[in-house]
């Protein structure tokens, strides 16, 4: 589990990679000060970190591990709640996903799609959220069996 020392001492690594360090290094410690904070228990503390981390994917063109953050902070965003930030962020993931004929994601963004919708009241629409991401994980398995033969 982090504590906040080594959390600290992420965070002013972080200071020193903004000015000097190349863009790998940046996103790792990103990465880093992001999971120290979610082992914390420390979520809501990892919104700056995943909206940077947001930006120099967009950045860089890294669609899939732009879809991969945009889906957790989807997920981040349900605690303040930030309903509307959290459609934004999971639809944009999944348009990605989609893009990238990534299934597995899809049906993560799926099913994420569909707990926001049905917190919003949207019961049709999470429903169908569902049955799409339950049809894509039956595509997945179809796929799992005839690689094993």
């Amino acid at each position: 589990m982090a504590n906040n020392d080594q959390i600290e001492q992420l965070k002013n690594k972080l200071e020193v990679f903004r000015l000097n360090g190349n863009e790998e290094e940046l996103v790792t410690i990103l990465e880093s000060i992001l999971m120290s904070h979610i082992q914390a228990g420390e979520i809501l503390k990892t919104i700056p970190y995943g909206e940077e981390l947001v930006t120099i994917f967009r950045k860089s063109g890294k669609k899939k591990k732009l879809a991969q953050i945009l889906d957790f902070l989807g997920r981040v965003y349900i605690m303040k709640p930030d309903f509307n930030r959290v459609l934004e962020y999971i639809q944009t993931a999944l348009e990605l996903s989609r893009e990238l004929y990534d299934l597995k994601e899809q049906s993560y963004n799926l099913m994420n799609l569909a707990s926001i919708q049905r917190r919003m009241g949207n019961v049709d629409e999470s429903l169908e959220s569902l049955f799409k991401a339950k049809e894509i994980m039956e595509q997945l398995q179809v796929k799992k069996k005839y690689v094993r033969r």
